[in-house]
């Protein structure tokens, strides 16, 4: 994978699982990896040696342990950029609130700032006065990202912005720019590599026309060592640990003696393989290549047959400059951490590799959890036992997991009509898929027996039965449908279309019913027909066990129905400065078997959590937090005296329910 792309992924990775202590209220934690990710924006950098990482965090930029995810040093920065070759001192860019795009430079062991380099100019605005004067080069305007950065030796530091017309080497401890490199035309990157003992640096270039060069430059004076022609293709640049060869890696494969400019070995990697990693050693080069299951294959560059560990140690791992035992990897949705003299992973792959949407509790104690295409089952104790998935070359988009946890449904609109299948969980069998036009942000919803799931659409609403995904009825939708969910006993349906209007319907034959009335002290929005609708798009329904109840989440509350008058009859009390609903995947809610307890989840502040109500009084008995990202689907244990909870960040927390207090007389 393209570093840009592995830095973006990476963001939330290690925040998501700082620390493997359980939670407040937590009993159980339902994952087996160390990491996880999701698409957040941000970065994140190995120390050298891969023992540590710095990442984008929210509120700044965090130390972690590669091994154990466990948190060290916070910095106030915005994103990190790169640590000197013995890690001691971090590079990161200045917080956006702070107007600015300056590198600021922290000791890593206590994160104190100790240097800044003020950014290069992008646009000139005369009228704006100058925020920094570089010699030569005095401009107006905003500061520049860097598309490259790295440390030469313990105190240079080289970058080059979009629009540079030469590298910066910028002297952290006199805090002063000592030279620049050239940059002839435009840079080619992202290949450039400074040498592990920073004597040389090296940059893939381009001229106006012609084909790239290999361009190899002495750092103390700013003279070219040599230059050759670069191969047709290439992804990754890399010294050797000792800093005596270079080597430039893609379709072809080429070593050059520096400073000499000797080629000492140039091949062709076969079709097969994809440049995505590279560990440049002294004597020997591999592709790094890292699958779903954990396991790593190194590529040797001499055969291209796997090589057998331990590697050729030390190696240079691409784009981290400085030499190691340790790989730090993408792939599948998975962050890793191998040791290169084992070729093992120093932790679990085992355990969801995308947002938990789906989970529930069982009788014994066991439990089912639902992410991408599988459904995985787990013992009591949290270690999983089984997965089964939705089948090979199935992307679902969506996806909902039966109450019992028996059934899986995973939704699809990659195939030309979309498809809709549902999985066995305790037998592995799979339903053939039944074909209907689906999207991307509406999931599909269970019955409380499992037997029916309806999956709405924008201009259709479907319901089937779950055992052979039969079609049982559909109607057209006027208005598109957002949501939808069932009644406590199946036989009813309830949807929320695009005006906001939740909608009562025969779950048997699909006859609409009633629209169900907001209270018209709490309706604000005024409609064009005069109808009085609900007052935000519903996300998610819940239906108390004796169905005189259902209670909607949308983007402003929680709003309890009384279904005996077809009415809202409350509005349970979530405002407040920093209280928000408006989650982007789901509003997920949960009542439990005796119908006293909602579970909801909701976000305050940067915090997401998990709020307990007690539905006879309205009275919020607990707040659990946990999850680092949006919770994405909630259940509780048959008993009521569990929840179980699954987030964005790919994991599963298994609750204690507090005991409520006894009602009044």
């Amino acid at each position: 994978m393209y570093p840009t792309l592995f830095a973006a992924l990476l963001a939330a990775a290690l925040e998501s699982t700082a620390t493997h202590a359980l939670p407040a209220g937590a009993v159980a934690r339902l994952s087996g990896r160390s990491f996880y990710l999701r698409g957040a924006d941000g970065v994140v950098v190995p120390a050298p040696g891969h023992r540590r990482a710095a990442a984008w965090v929210k509120g700044g930029v965090a130390e972690f342990d590669t091994a154990t995810g466990a948190p060290g040093v916070r910095f106030d920065a915005a994103n990190p950029v790169a640590y000197s070759p013995g890690g001691r001192v971090l590079a990161a860019y200045e917080p956006e609130e702070a107007g600015a795009r300056d590198v600021l430079f922290f000791d890593a062991a206590t994160g104190r700032r100790v240097g800044r380099m003020p950014g290069r100019v992008l646009k000139v605005d005369p009228a704006a006065p100058p925020r920094i004067a570089l010699p030569g080069k005095a401009q107006r305007g905003g500061e520049a990202m860097l598309d490259f950065a790295a440390f030469a030796g313990p105190r240079l530091f080289i970058s080059a912005a979009p629009t540079d017309e030469d590298f910066r080497v910028w002297d952290v401890e006199a805090g002063a720019e000592v030279r620049t490199l050239p940059r002839p035309r435009a840079f080619a990157g992202p290949p450039a590599a400074v040498s592990p003992d920073g004597e040389h640096f090296a940059a893939v270039l381009t001229a106006a026309k012609g084909d790239p060069w290999l361009v190899v430059t002495e750092v103390a004076t700013g003279r070219e060592a040599f230059r050759v022609a670069a191969p047709g293709t290439y992804h990754r640049l890399d010294f050797a640990p000792g800093g005596r060869s270079v080597v430039v890696a893609g379709r072809d494969f080429c070593r050059y003696e520096v400073p000499g400019g000797k080629l000492l070995w140039s091949g062709r990697l076969p079709k097969e393989l994809v440049v995505f990693h590279v560990a440049v050693g002294d004597d020997a080069a591999y592709v790094l290549e890292a699958d779903d299951s954990g396991a790593l294959t190194a590529y040797d560059s001499a055969t291209w047959k796997p090589a057998a560990f331990p590697l050729k140690l030390p190696v240079v791992v691409s784009h981290v400059g400085a030499p190691g035992e340790l790989f730090v990897g993408y792939s599948g949705g998975r962050y890793g951490v191998w040791d290169l003299r084992t070729g093992r992973p120093r932790h679990d792959h085992a355990g969801a590799k995308s947002a938990v949407e789906g989970v529930a509790l069982l009788a014994d104690g066991r439990a089912v959890t639902a992410d991408g295409d599988a459904a995985r089952t787990w013992d009591a104790a949290g270690r999983q036992e089984r997965v089964w998935t939705a089948g090979p070359n199935f992307g679902g988009r969506t996806r909902a997991l039966s109450p019992d946890g028996r059934r899986l449904a995973v939704g699809d609109n990659g195939y030309p009509d979309g498809v809709l299948c549902v999985v066995d969980t305790q037998t592995g069998r799979r339903f053939e898929p039944a074909p209907g036009v689906f999207t991307d942000f509406t999931p599909p919803a269970f019955s409380a027996d499992g037997r029916a799931v309806v999956y709405p659409d924008r201009n259709h609403l479907r319901v089937w039965d779950a055992d052979g995904v039969r079609l049982r009825w559909e109607a057209p939708a006027a208005h598109g449908y957002v949501a939808a969910g069932f009644g406590a006993d199946g036989r009813r349906l309830y949807t929320c279309d695009a005006r906001h209007e939740v909608r009562e319907w025969d779950a048997a034959t699909g006859v609409p019913g009633r629209v169900l009335r907001p209270h018209p002290d709490l309706h604000t929005a005024p409609v064009p027909d005069g109808l009085v609708r609900h007052n935000g798009r519903v996300q998610a329904f819940a239906a108390t066990p004796d169905g005189r109840r259902l209670v909607t989440a949308d983007g402003f509350a929680l709003r309890v129905w009384d279904l005996d008058l077809g009415a809202e009859c409350a509005v349970l009390d979530v405002a407040g400065p920093d209280a928000s609903l408006d989650i982007v995947y789901r509003h997920p809610l949960a009542v439990s078997p005796d119908g006293g307890v909602l579970a909801a989840g909701g976000r305050y502040g940067r915090r997401e959590q998990i709020d307990l109500w007690d539905l006879r009084s309205g009275a919020r008995l607990a707040a659990l937090a946990g999850h680092a990202l949006p919770v994405t689907a909630l259940g509780f244990a048959p008993d009521g005296r569990r929840l179980i909870s699954g987030g964005e960040d790919a994991v599963a927390y298994v609750w204690e329910v507090p005991a409520r207090p006894r009602p009044r007389p």
